[in-house]
């Protein structure tokens, strides 16, 4: 059964100010003269103007109905206003935990040409990770490598220190990129979104050019790789 749409509900779409006890207090969204809120009816105050437009364009583009899969941006705040500031520790252990089970570490043995792509790429993404800390050691064994205490102390440290809005975005690269140094590399525009999750696939790609590629799993890596170049935009 298909899931019942939203029907679009306003005509235009704007960006304002927002008053703050009386003073302008960062900017608001409006859809004709309403508010732009949270499902769970929480102010949508941004510090940034860019991010204002940012959801404002997606709220904008709406067809006849509203589909917020295409609204990477909106569904990013909204978990970042009404989830992360409760569950921070639960969010900050969920990012963590990638550290054992990083994509970039996982080799192919045996010298070949994959193992040597996997080298190529992925070696000096992990020689980058060690300056800010993340020590995190290749290998070609099944078994979850050992990660070092001052590693994991490192990378709750950094996701510790992020405001509520960055500790969202950062997690949310790395839980869809599979990888910690991925999705922190993208965070500190080590690496864009795009190359990113080109790293992130290297091993399906590799398939992909022996035996080709199913459109269903094409379309799908296409819409995740258009939503974390979206969410990247948030960064600047």
């Amino acid at each position: 059964m298909s899931r019942k749409l939203k029907t679009r509900f306003y005509k235009t779409v704007s960006v304002e100010r927002a008053l703050k006890s009386g003073r302008e207090g960062g900017f608001i969204v409006k859809l004709d003269q309403y508010t732009l809120k949270t499902p769970g009816k929480k102010s949508l105050i941004f510090s940034s103007a860019a991010h204002a437009h940012l959801v404002a364009d997606e709220w904008a583009a709406q067809g006849t109905h509203v589909k917020p899969e295409t609204m990477p941006c909106t569904r990013l705040y909204n978990v970042a206003i009404e989830r992360t500031p409760e569950n921070r520790e639960a969010v900050i252990a969920e990012g963590v935990k990638y550290t054992g089970t990083d994509v970039v570490c996982y080799r192919e043995g045996g010298g070949t040409a994959l193992s040597r792509r996997q080298a190529e790429q992925w070696d000096p993404i992990l020689e980058w990770a060690k300056g800010i800390g993340f020590a995190l050691k290749p290998t070609d064994s099944l078994t979850v490598p050992h990660v070092l205490p001052e590693t994991l102390k490192a990378v709750e440290s950094y996701l510790s220190k992020l405001e509520d809005l960055n500790l969202t975005l950062t997690v949310h690269f790395i839980s869809t990129l599979g990888s910690v140094v991925l999705g922190v590399a993208v965070v500190e525009k080590h690496l864009t979104a795009k190359t990113a999750f080109q790293y992130s696939r290297l091993d399906a790609l590799w398939q992909i050019s022996q035996w080709g590629e199913v459109d269903d799993a094409k379309d799908r890596a296409d819409m995740i790789e258009a939503e974390l170049i979206a969410l990247e935009k948030l960064l600047s």
